[in-house]
């Protein structure tokens, strides 16, 4: 997504773009449907602009438990700074991003996909109480008992 300087200028205020999937970089997030909704809020700062916004997206996963495809709904909100003095940005702080004065536009589509990278959960559960697969047959345990028998693992055994 490309936002021109002169957009930046004017200030705007809860502006909606919509992004397309297809457009962002494949870091392997996966989306249910094809358009990224962003909101973004434009404010002039002295050295640069400052981007506010939130990004809405409906992310897909297969669950960490019993492997089945699920959908999450989500918003990640932003804040970027567009700094125009390089020695205020650094490589590892991704809120700042540098936007020279001799550039007209910012191309923001690989850090809007960094971002919602960054918001996928550590542990991708279908729901909380995911019963997971049989170790033996690979059952889906959510959807009903499988007839493996395991074997009586008592303390008395030791």
């Amino acid at each position: 997504m490309k936002i021109f300087r002169s957009e930046l200028d004017s200030e705007f205020k809860d502006r909606l773009f919509d992004i397309t999937v297809g457009d962002l970089p494949n870091n392997g997030s996966r989306f249910n449907n094809d358009i990224i909704q962003c909101t973004l809020s434009s404010t002039k700062v002295r050295s640069g602009f400052h981007l506010t916004g939130v990004l809405s997206a409906e992310q897909l996963y297969d669950c960490d438990r019993c492997l089945e495809s699920f959908s999450v709904s989500g918003q990640v909100r932003l804040k970027l700074w567009l700094i125009s003095d390089q020695d205020l940005t650094t490589l590892d702080e991704i809120e700042r991003v540098y936007f020279p004065e001799s550039k007209d536009s910012i191309e923001l589509k690989g850090i809007f996909s960094e971002l919602l990278l960054l918001s996928e959960p550590m542990k991708k559960l279908c729901v909380d109480s995911c019963e997971g697969l049989c170790l033996q047959c690979g059952v889906n345990l959510n959807h009903g008992n499988c007839i493996c028998e395991y074997p009586d693992e008592s303390v008395e055994d030791l």
